[in-house]
């Protein structure tokens, strides 16, 4: 089943495995808030996990807002909009292979971005916010947001970290039939390299913890 709908005269589809996101999102919220704030009712961490969720949406529509906004600067509207199960997407009407090399790589750069953005603007108010609900809701969104963006960077097909590297690929190596496997093999090599690193390894989400 698959919900559809305009917004600003732009069809969105929401499938109905967007559920599972939803509830998903919600219960890691929901752990999370418990567990870096303890001694608050069970309402308030429900109460904020739902905002969790709210904003985590919105993260995922500036996201591929982002993409849209680039890509409508060099004349590509966007065409379709949606949600199916965990992957968002936007849809301009064209295929990115037949774009110059750097609008690719700006266009599929802006999501990640947009993410960064987004968790760079909820910092001052871990600081301003002191230790409560509030606190830790904007500190999950924040945390949140840094993964969103560092993880759409990875170099895997599907992923905006594929299509800057079939960008790349596409500079340096012009548009030859095995240039295009590249990037599947390339996912991959560090999708292996993800699953079998060690843990305790740095990431910049880490420092979002830190905060006092």
């Amino acid at each position: 089943m698959v919900f559809q709908f305009l917004l600003l005269g732009i069809p969105v589809s929401v499938h109905w495995t967007t559920i599972f996101l939803f509830l998903i999102i919600f219960c890691d919220s929901f752990l999370y808030l418990r567990m870096n704030l303890k001694g608050k009712s069970t309402r308030g961490y429900i109460i904020a996990g739902i905002f969790s969720v709210v904003l985590i949406i919105l993260s995922v529509l500036v996201h591929e807002t982002g993409h849209a906004v680039v890509a409508g600067s060099y004349g590509f509207k966007m065409t379709s909009a949606g949600i199916n199960g965990a992957f968002a997407y936007v849809s301009n009407g064209f295929s990115m292979n037949t774009i110059e090399p750097y609008k690719e790589f700006l266009i599929a750069l802006a999501g990640p971005a947009s993410n960064f953005l987004l968790a760079l603007l909820g910092v001052p108010f871990i600081y301003l916010l002191g230790r409560s609900l509030p606190e830790s809701t904007i500190r999950y969104f924040t945390i949140v947001n840094i993964r969103l963006g560092r993880i759409n960077l990875w170099p895997v097909a599907l992923l905006d970290g594929g299509r800057i590297l079939n960008s790349i690929i596409r500079y340096t190596a012009g548009t030859a039939n095995w240039t295009s496997y590249i990037p599947y093999l390339v996912s991959v090599i560090f999708i292996i390299y993800i699953f079998s690193k060690k843990r305790g390894h740095f990431e910049l989400e880490h420092l979002i913890e830190k905060i006092p």
